[in-house]
């Protein structure tokens, strides 16, 4: 008897749910995974686990081939994740469920350097130094999960946990081996089998050969110990823990760490303004998501810490200085920003003399940064800085005076002073002329062309046209950039 159509869809309908079955779990699979991924990236470790055990489940049912085929490689991936937030003991339940699995994605050699690794978390150093050590079978390529010299050292420190500097000290060769075979011609001197943990692993890392938190977090609880843990040297290794789990993205873990130590009471300066530092880069520099905090508050005190710690014109403290400029732009907190400068100025030439190349500098700054749209106001200001640069002429580069003249010359051609302008114009061409160094004229005497077109010197301006042209035309094989000509004759090559 011929079904009738209304049964017939009723069947393929069936048929299509299915057959979509599996592809549905498929896709609530790849979701679960993304979904961890993106949340451990943010920093949501909550979510990401929660993620990560729902993949996991989804494998346990059975549903979904491609979960349960996935499985061993998502075990490995979900221990490892648990073991860079700090969680080792539910890393290491994970990672022995995975050792009992028939299909293993990784290899051997990898499950057990993690495995080594996360014991070696829970301080249980002598069975992390019985699995580090177990030889390798057949390696291939990526077999091997710990590089070379992260492994020695971690096995170097195991010893030096129990107490065996004998061992320490030969692992700690091993990694100097390691390192100069790596590294070859970049290799230079490094640390001696003879120096501390804290150097060899503040030495490779600089070299940026640590990949393994754990390394850091070994150094930063045996400075705690050491020193104290407030001292220079534990917030140092603190430091670089957190720059670590930013980088494997982790930041608010990392975050969460800086912040609870910056609440330690009689912490010294600076140790509070490294703490502060790292913090500044995990939110505006190494974090690619958007800031949680604003950024001009935490300037603000870095700076003057900075200032503190360091000393006013200290170049280190200079670039936060700019920093901070930059965040009163953004901020339209311009007069704050006016008034920051001004008091600084006013100190430096109060404590160093009314002749203070400090203070000058700190001049050049307010007028580049804050008084670049204000002509008026930057006039003054450039002019005592340039009289103070030029009474100390000799040991500064003339080029540095030359640049200040030929933005004061744009400066008074801005409020149409073109008598002043025309002369600071003159003043900063002579000194490369004094020089013999043309090249640089090809900047300025554009410039210099087009102020004097439009003081309605047109003939003064087609001949400084004319003369930036020839120097290019001397140099051009040379040069990347130059314009010449003047008003709308200017060319950008």
């Amino acid at each position: 008897m011929p079904l009738r159509f209304g049964s017939s869809l009723v069947l393929l309908c069936l048929a299509c749910c299915l057959n979509c079955r599996p592809a549905m779990a498929q896709t609530f699979y790849n979701t679960y995974v993304s979904a961890a991924e993106k949340a451990a990236r943010e920093g949501r470790t909550a979510d990401a686990e929660k993620m990560y055990q729902k993949a996991l489940a989804l494998a346990d049912t059975g549903s979904d081939p491609i979960a349960a085929n996935n499985a061993p490689a998502q075990m490995f991936d979900y221990a490892l994740f648990l073991h860079r937030i700090g969680k080792d003991k539910e890393a290491e339940v994970m990672i022995r469920r995975l050792l009992k699995q028939e299909r293993k994605f990784n290899s051997p050699e990898s499950i057990n350097e993690l495995l080594g690794t996360i014991l070696f978390g829970q301080k249980r150093y002598k069975e992390a130094q019985a699995l580090l050590t177990l030889p390798a079978g057949d390696k291939t390529r990526n077999s091997s999960w710990l590089s070379t010299d992260s492994r020695e050292l971690m096995l170097a420190m195991c010893a030096d946990a129990q107490g065996n500097a004998a061992e320490k000290k030969a692992h700690i060769v091993k990694v100097i081996e390691a390192v100069k075979k790596s590294r070859g011609k970049y290799y230079k001197s490094g640390p001696d089998a003879d120096a501390s943990l804290q150097v060899i692993v503040a030495w490779l890392e600089d070299q940026v050969r640590i990949e393994e938190p754990t390394i850091l977090r070994y150094v930063t609880q045996t400075n705690q110990k050491k020193f104290g843990e407030t001292a220079p040297q534990t917030i140092a290794s603190l430091c670089e823990e957190a720059k670590k789990k930013s980088r494997q993205g982790f930041s608010k873990d990392a975050l969460a760490s800086l912040n609870q130590a910056l609440t330690a009471k009689n912490l010294p300066a600076e140790s509070k303004l490294l703490l502060l530092e790292t913090k500044y880069d995990l939110l505006f520099t190494y974090n690619r998501e958007t800031a949680s905090e604003p950024k001009l508050p935490l300037l603000k005190e870095t700076t003057t810490l900075s200032e503190k710690v360091r000393g006013l014109s200290d170049e280190k403290t200079d670039q936060w200085r700019y920093k901070l400029l930059d965040a009163y732009k953004e901020a339209n907190a311009l007069p704050e920003g006016e008034k920051y400068m001004l008091s600084l100025i006013a100190y430096l030439e109060k404590t160093e003399g009314p002749d203070s190349k400090n203070a000058a500098d700190k001049m050049t700054t307010l007028c580049y940064w804050i008084y670049k749209g204000d002509p008026q106001k930057a006039l003054p200001v450039m002019d005592r800085a340039i009289k103070i640069f030029e009474k100390n002429r000799k040991p500064m580069p003339s080029f540095l005076v030359s640049n200040m003249l030929t933005s004061q010359a744009e400066n008074y051609r801005a409020v149409k002073n073109y008598a002043a302008s025309d002369a600071l114009y003159k003043r900063a061409i002579k000194i490369y002329e004094t020089m013999k160094f043309e090249q640089p004229l090809m900047q300025i005497l554009p410039k210099y062309a087009e102020m004097l077109k439009e003081s309605g010197r047109g003939a003064e301006s087609e001949a400084a046209a004319n003369r930036s042209r020839d120097i290019y035309n001397k140099f051009k094989d040379g040069c990347g950039f130059v314009a010449f000509g003047a008003g709308g004759q200017i060319t950008e090559w």
